[in-house]
């Protein structure tokens, strides 16, 4: 509201300020008395010492600051490859939480079966029966959390397991990655808690452990890439590059296993192996192969399973610096120990390989 003309002069002037000030538009929430008060209240133990001088490095050091937010000692998670990574006789279960569980598959168990031997046999499970990476082991809290593959496919999963008074409760939720693969997970883990059933979880699909034996025709193509050096495809029917290109210049570790996955599927057609077997494929193999990530090395590892049972794909583990950088793969995959026994198991058939077909030169 303005004042203007006559309403400007004297004791009329006043009064009308008087009455435009109280009228205000509507939703003008900046009229409104304000009474809230904001701020900090911090206790005197947590500030450090006063000192002489305001010295920023000093005054506000690191240690001084995170000593209240600091946990108890008995809180701390294990990963995987410490010696501490088992479960005892005095490490008990959390209560079971009275909030509903939600996005979550859970198995119930006997109170009978002993705690701490429940969560050695998830970690069995996981150690030995699965592809899997065990990224965490909280005892008190009873948790692990790990990357599977199932079915070709990846997805990270947390266990927490709770006790009532009548039952143990197992809950796996998934926290990323495939959920086909989760759900596939989940059954193959409540029916190994629940019998008494040797199972193992399939990383692929069924595929026969031993390679066939490699026919006279398949052996003389062999011979000759041996001899003369991987095959050069013909720019029409090289539809593979676009995802060679992809394993070769991808940077970061989801592009680059999905770049795998792409390859590892790709192996499976026998029509398409041919396609592989150039050194463009080595060079984006061995970019992937020093990357030192799950979700990268299992999906090599796939490709390079497939392809060693593949007749006439000897040709792209011909010479020996792949083969040495598979070897030191092998010692150097930290990531499950189903994994690299898988790697150690094809890099052996793979030399098996090499010294049959230089037999036949």
């Amino acid at each position: 509201m303005f004042v203007q003309g006559d309403d400007c002069d004297g004791i009329a002037a006043l009064e009308a300020w008087g009455e435009a000030r109280s009228v205000y538009p509507l939703g003008d929430f900046y009229r409104e008395d304000d009474d809230v008060m904001r701020g900090i209240t911090i206790s005197t133990p947590d500030m450090p010492e006063p000192r002489e001088s305001f010295n920023l490095p000093e005054v506000l050091a690191p240690r001084d600051w995170m000593k209240p937010f600091k946990g108890s000692s008995s809180e701390v998670e294990h990963r995987d490859g410490d010696a501490a990574l088992v479960f005892h006789e005095s490490d008990v279960l959390p209560k079971f939480p009275e909030s509903h569980l939600v996005e979550a598959k859970t198995v119930y168990l006997s109170t009978e079966v002993p705690c701490w031997k429940l969560g050695n046999r998830l970690l069995s499970f996981l150690r030995e029966k699965a592809v899997s990476h065990i990224k965490k082991v909280n005892k008190k809290k009873y948790t692990v959390k790990a990357q599977v593959l199932c079915n070709g496919l990846v997805c990270e999963i947390k266990i927490r397991a709770y006790r009532s008074a009548k039952e143990i409760a197992v809950v796996v939720h998934r926290l990323g990655g495939d959920s086909i693969a989760f759900n596939a997970l989940f059954r193959l883990l409540k029916q190994d808690l629940t019998t008494g059933l040797p199972l193992e979880l399939k990383a692929e699909a069924d595929v026969s452990p031993c390679s066939p034996e490699i026919p006279s025709e398949v052996l003389e193509i062999a011979h000759t890439a041996v001899r003369h050096g991987p095959a050069v495809v013909p720019s029409e029917d090289a539809f593979l590059e676009p995802i060679i290109d992809a394993a070769h210049n991808a940077d970061d570790t989801q592009a680059q296993a999905e770049a795998a996955a792409s390859l590892a599927a790709a192996a499976e057609d026998t029509g398409t192996v041919i396609q592989l077997c150039n050194e463009k494929a080595q060079k984006a193999i061995e970019k992937l192969l020093k990357v030192n990530c799950f979700e990268v090395s299992c999906q090599v590892v796939r490709f390079i399973m497939k392809l060693a049972v593949a007749p006439g794909a000897e040709a792209f583990f011909n010479g020996e610096g792949l083969l040495h950088l598979l070897q030191r793969k092998v010692s150097d995959l930290g990531a499950g120990k189903k994994l690299r026994v898988q790697l150690s198991q094809t890099v052996e058939k793979l030399l098996r390989t090499q010294v049959r077909l230089a037999a036949h030169r």
